[in-house]
């Protein structure tokens, strides 16, 4: 990793290298001489053996000492995590060592600076890392959407009809995330984005015509451990939630449901569910629809409001969060242009 430092005319100063976790993905402060790195630690060739896989890690920076250390995961076992229904891959029939196969994808800072939250994206979990100690605290799972109970548009039909499914859920899969403190509490905000993992010969999507009875887009069960006992599982929860920090972990107390799919389907009739590098309606129907993939949160005339951007139809979902666990959609915004497939702000 490389750090750049400007001079008061704005000229660039010799970057200083820090050696850091494999493959930074996500890099922020956590104080003005912190800086942490979200190592994912990706595999390439030769995953589906179980043998090529860095360890996934957080690095943290100290650049008033040039200090580094790089914390990963070899205190959890992978029976511990699969207990709490956090997804561990499987690899030629045998689980994958949490240490390599838990990938950090994005950090949220708490304000002073001695907590980072860690979403790892694959596992359905995020990770507290006690940033002053260098040690992680926890691995919590984010959970599951329950379309037995929320209804999802799953169909390919051209419009948006919405059914609910017996064992049928989404594992959310949270890409970034992000935090901010209300009545002394801490909450952390999940986009709930889905993403499957795809190696070489390795790949655990795999098409489910059974569950609904036509194709969707599932997690294999023989490449992942930690799934619900006799539950199908998507890819993705297509939904944003808020978790309050516990001393035990997370608590969820507010998700949006099917709220981004309501939503796009009344104000983009003709889009709904459609993609980013195309225009078909019901295109993202039977994979991981409008697909949240960030998260963003900020404070306006003392209120606090949690920005949510869509990866596919686009466009950012507005949502007053000053309470928590009454969180009210205020606003839908999409400056797409939908006259041709790749179009203005896509």
């Amino acid at each position: 990793m490389a750090v750049f430092s400007f001079g008061e005319n704005g000229a660039l100063v010799n970057p200083v290298l820090y050696s850091v976790g494999v493959q930074p993905d996500m890099v922020t402060f956590a104080d003005n001489s912190t800086i942490l790195t979200a190592n994912e630690g990706e595999p390439r060739e030769c995953y589906a053996e179980g043998t090529v896989d860095p360890k996934g890690s957080v690095s943290v920076v100290d650049i008033a000492n040039g200090a580094v250390k790089t914390v990963s995961f070899e205190k959890f076992s992978a029976d511990e995590l699969i207990a709490k229904n956090i997804i561990i891959g499987k690899a030629n029939g045998k689980i994958l060592e949490p240490e390599f196969d838990l990938e950090p994808e994005y950090i949220a800072v708490s304000s002073n600076g001695e907590k980072a939250y860690v979403s790892l994206q694959e596992a359905n979990a995020v990770a507290v890392l006690n940033v002053k100690k260098g040690e992680f605290e926890n691995i919590s799972s984010v959970g599951f959407e329950d379309y037995s109970k929320v209804a999802v548009d799953l169909k390919d039909e051209g419009e948006y009809k919405a059914e609910t499914y017996e064992n049928l859920v989404g594992a959310r899969l949270p890409d970034a995330i992000s935090i901010y403190e209300a009545n002394g509490k801490i909450f952390v905000l999940t986009a709930n984005e889905g993403d499957a993992r795809e190696w070489g010969d390795y790949c655990n999507e795999i098409k489910d015509k059974k569950a609904i009875g036509s194709s969707i887009r599932v997690i294999d069960s023989e490449c992942a451990a930690g799934l619900p006992d006799g539950k199908t599982v998507m890819f993705g929860g297509r939904s944003f939630s808020i978790f309050e920090v516990t001393a035990d972990g997370l608590t969820e107390v507010f998700d949006s449901k099917n709220d981004f799919e309501i939503l796009t389907a009344k104000y983009l009739p003709e889009f709904f569910n459609c993609s980013n590098n195309e225009i078909k309606i019901d295109g993202r129907s039977q994979k991981k629809g409008p697909e949240p993939e960030t998260v963003a949160v900020g404070n306006i005339n003392g209120r606090e409001y949690a920005f949510i951007a869509l990866e596919r139809i686009g466009g950012i979902m507005i949502y007053d969060i000053t309470e928590p666990a009454s969180a009210q959609f205020v606003n839908y915004i999409n400056s797409r242009d939908f006259t041709s497939e790749i179009s203005g702000d896509v």
